[in-house]
């Protein structure tokens, strides 16, 4: 069985940083008129996911990292609906928003089972 010593070993983090850099790969492709609209918005909130899981480790009590993984629930959504913008006006094809997509879901689910460990 794994320790986890820091938040760098807890699974959920390891790959919110996998998502994060799809998400910089594919904002990437944005038009230049998009940067300080969506492609800000879209790289916040897949680097607010990494970064409160962080935060969520460095929490000794279960209310605490529940608090966390539900902000991280809500930034998962924002992040979807980013993904669904971007993939209406053109600037993702719809093949790569559907293997995003299926990540932000699975990792979703997997969220949905670290609060349910803390309930």
């Amino acid at each position: 069985m794994n320790t986890i010593k820091t938040f760098r070993d807890v699974t959920a983090w390891q790959k919110s940083m996998i998502l994060v850099n799809k998400i910089y790969r594919a904002s990437d492709t944005f038009p230049d008129s998009e940067q300080p609209v969506l492609t800000t918005q879209i790289r916040k909130s897949a680097t607010t996911i990494a970064s409160t899981l962080a935060k969520a480790h460095a929490f000794n009590s279960s209310k605490a990292k529940l608090r966390c993984l539900t902000i991280v629930s809500g930034l998962v959504f924002e992040l979807q609906t980013f993904l669904e913008i971007a993939v209406n006006l053109g600037y993702i094809n719809k093949e790569f928003f559907d293997l995003l997509y299926e990540d932000s879901r699975d990792f979703e689910k997997m969220l949905g089972q670290l609060k349910n460990s803390l309930d």
